[in-house]
């Protein structure tokens, strides 16, 4: 039997496709199955998924925890898709978190900053989008104030020259 770093990246590209498939059962379920029924699946493809990234390199599992995060946030503008995904991802996260804590935590920035907007009570879905650029929360509040200094100072400098 081969181990995933052992199986070529096809196959484990195939693998990870067919484990978002199944963490998406909460946003596409079959009519038959309760929430309970749902999160059993969710839970056992969560499992799998942290089963599979533990076998993983560290280069070989930040692009597919990246491939994850972007996954979560492909349906951005659908309210009841995004949130179902973003569920499976803290989720997951959570689960890696646990097991590989030394690999996950230099690599979950961009879930962080997914995490903050998702609890912002103004949370737009679509604004999860604009994480893609790289901006996170912490810059991008930087700018807004570096905008408000510098308005300011054109204040400032308008009244020097009435003045």
């Amino acid at each position: 039997i081969l181990s995933v770093t052992e199986t070529p990246v096809a196959h484990r590209d195939a693998l990870i496709a067919m484990l978002l498939r199944a963490l998406d059962v909460r946003r596409d379920h079959p009519r038959e199955f309760d929430a309970t029924a749902i999160d059993a699946v969710e839970k056992e493809a969560c499992d799998a998924f942290v089963r599979v990234a533990s076998t993983l390199t560290e280069s070989a599992f930040a692009p597919t925890l990246q491939r994850f995060t972007e996954w979560a946030k492909a349906r951005a503008d659908d309210p009841h898709a995004s949130t179902a995904r973003l569920s499976a991802l803290f989720r997951v996260a959570s689960a890696l978190a646990d097991a590989l804590r030394g690999v996950f935590a230099p690599l979950a920035t961009p879930i962080l900053d997914l995490a903050a907007s998702a609890l912002d009570p103004a949370f737009d879905p679509a604004s999860a989008a604009s994480l893609e650029n790289g901006t996170s929360a912490k810059k991008r509040k930087k700018e807004k104030k570096q905008e408000t200094v510098s308005a300011k100072d054109d204040a400032v400098v308008v009244a020097e020259l009435d003045a």
